[in-house]
């Protein structure tokens, strides 16, 4: 299952690393959606990804992203915990997402379209990593 949810992140999720730390928070904002397209574009991706280990490539890739946000400012521990967030809330609204496309949809209090509680959950992650950065 590792070698299948390696192919299905590597061909959807190919946003690199920018070079402009200026735009750090478009870029994370970017690549959390980069990886929650990655999830979506495959039935169940988000079960098939949750749980995984990365391998070496994709580790690689990872620590790139660690050090980029580290230019930006970022403390290291912030930089990875930033990536690692992100990336947890990508994959949990993903899954949430695969899990009730079949349902239909909601109504009352809770009833949400899943890009837009995804954007606002994202939105608000990154205002207070901005709020963070300048402490």
């Amino acid at each position: 299952m590792s070698a299948m949810v390696l192919a299905m992140v590597v061909r959807h999720h190919v946003l690199p690393v920018a070079a402009n730390t200026d735009r750090w928070a478009e870029w994370l904002g970017d690549n959390a959606r980069s990886f929650r397209a990655a999830l979506l574009a495959c039935r169940d991706g988000a079960r098939l990804h949750a749980g995984s280990t990365p391998e070496s490539n994709a580790e690689v890739n990872i620590l790139l992203k660690i050090a980029y946000l580290q230019r930006a400012g970022f403390a290291e521990t912030d930089a990875r915990l930033a990536l690692l967030t992100t990336g947890q809330f990508a994959l949990a609204s993903a899954l949430e997402q695969q899990a009730h496309e079949a349902a239909p949809a909601g109504s009352g209090a809770l009833a949400y379209d899943a890009e837009t509680a995804f954007e606002f959950g994202l939105e608000t992650m990154i205002d207070g990593l901005r709020l963070r950065l300048d402490r």
